[in-house]
């Protein structure tokens, strides 16, 4: 008769594959599609059938020369714990692991420096906010330093994070303070991960020299994310747009205070804002002409708006404010002003576009919209629009300017996603989108 037997293969053990390389890059896993849109290797959920996989690479982290300079890094306070980074000055051809306090890597015209690390907790822990009613960041935390001339970023920052399989995770305080004060000309080929948490962005390029900033892909931004984090930055000229849909408390208070040669800012998409969101957002970017078109927003908070564009001198048309839901102080001693101050000093200002139907006072003195029209240009060429409800009878740089001229949206109006208006004097429909 006939007999059977059955054959036991071993299971090929793919934990210890070897990690390819790429020189200059860090390898971030294997894909079913070359470009990485195709399916990822799980060890813990194998394919049934014969299929192929395609490593993976992200760019490191890399900082270029501009001219001769010195890469170090600092900290500030006394940290409880030391990021573990290594550096390759050969395009990733060798790595070495960087001493904190020691290692320092001087840089001709051109030459490079890569990163990767393991901080999967985050390559900062803190940073010191706001506090006693100053800016300032005083706490605790690590930042790259460099000498003489400037370098430009590049590749994928969170390769310092965790080296080995780089994600979007981002841990709070991740990148807090990093650049301060950095000598730093281009970071617009830095690429951000879509992640998010709390302090994640605050102060990374405070007071450094940078011109062009790098693209802001997080759909939310969490508590405080983006406080500061181009705050004095003098040489920025212009910022793309931060398409995040939600937005947290203070997420983006000072982002770009004192920028002073930022003539252009990107749309803000935010539809949901909290307390303090944008407050002193582009205070004092006296070079400001270009602010985003419409603030989607449809409910506010304490200080959303808070002195949002205070001292943009060359500010002339306002974003469409689409907020309906504006609350107003409670009492005397109550502090929900929403949008006070938020144009104060914009003297070249003369269209403002509103669609709340009533102001959000308490009595005279305390109201959502305190003094938020102050120096701006008074005079019967300058253009308020809102909607016909509204009283415009009470004249003042807390509501309307004296001598500004209104504008009303009629009643049947209507609004695809935020935009314009409807000039029912003119009979012009201005379809929004």
């Amino acid at each position: 008769g006939e007999s059977t037997t059955t054959l036991s293969l071993p299971t090929p053990d793919l934990t210890s594959l070897t990690t390819p390389e790429k020189q200059g890059y860090v390898f971030a896993g294997w894909n079913t599609a070359v470009d990485g849109t195709g399916v990822d290797f799980d060890i813990d959920n194998l394919p049934s059938a014969n299929t192929t996989f395609y490593a993976q690479y992200v760019r490191a982290f890399t900082m270029t020369a501009e001219g001769e300079t010195t890469i170090g890094i600092s900290k500030n306070g006394t940290p409880d714990w030391t990021p573990d980074l290594y550096y390759s000055i050969d395009d990733g051809a060798t790595w070495t692991q960087w001493e904190v306090g020691t290692t320092t890597v001087t840089l001709d015209q051109s030459e490079q420096v890569s990163f990767y690390g393991t901080n999967k907790s985050g390559f900062n822990h803190s940073i010191g906010v706001y506090q006693d009613g100053s800016y300032n960041v005083g706490g605790i935390f690590y930042y790259f330093t460099n000498s003489d001339n400037k370098v430009s970023l590049s590749g994928n920052i969170m390769t310092i994070v965790d080296g080995f399989s780089p994600t979007n995770t981002v841990p709070d305080y991740c990148f807090a303070g990093l650049f301060k004060g950095m000598k730093i000309k281009n970071a617009d080929q830095l690429q951000l991960p879509t992640g998010m948490a709390p302090y994640a962005y605050a102060y990374t390029f405070y007071n450094s020299s940078i011109e062009k900033a790098p693209a802001l892909p997080a759909t939310t931004v969490a508590d405080h994310a983006y406080e500061s984090m181009f705050n004095g930055c003098t040489s920025l000229t212009a910022i793309g747009n931060i398409p995040a849909t939600t937005i947290g408390n203070y997420a983006m208070r000072n982002m770009f205070y004192k920028c002073t040669h930022l003539t252009t800012a990107g749309n803000i998409s935010a539809t949901k804002v909290g307390e303090g969101t944008c407050y002193s957002m582009f205070y004092g970017c006296t070079m400001l002409e270009t602010a985003p078109d419409t603030l989607y927003a449809k409910k506010l908070y304490n200080t959303s708006y808070h002195s949002m564009f205070f001292g943009c001198a060359k500010l002339k048309k306002a974003p469409v404010i689409l907020a309906t839901d504006i609350p107003a102080p409670t009492t005397a001693s109550n502090d929900n002003d929403a949008m006070e101050v938020m144009f104060r000093q914009c003297s070249l200002l003369n269209e403002m576009n509103v669609r709340f139907k009533s102001w959000a006072d308490y009595s005279s003195s305390y109201m959502a919209t305190h003094l938020w029209l102050e120096q701006t240009t008074d005079t019967s060429t300058s253009i308020f629009i809102c909607p016909s409800a509204l009283n415009t009878s009470s004249r003042s740089t807390s509501h309307i300017p004296t001598n500004w001229t209104i504008k009303y949206i009629p009643e049947l109006w209507f609004n695809v996603h935020g935009g314009h208006w409807i000039d029912g004097t003119n009979n012009v429909l201005h379809i929004e989108y």
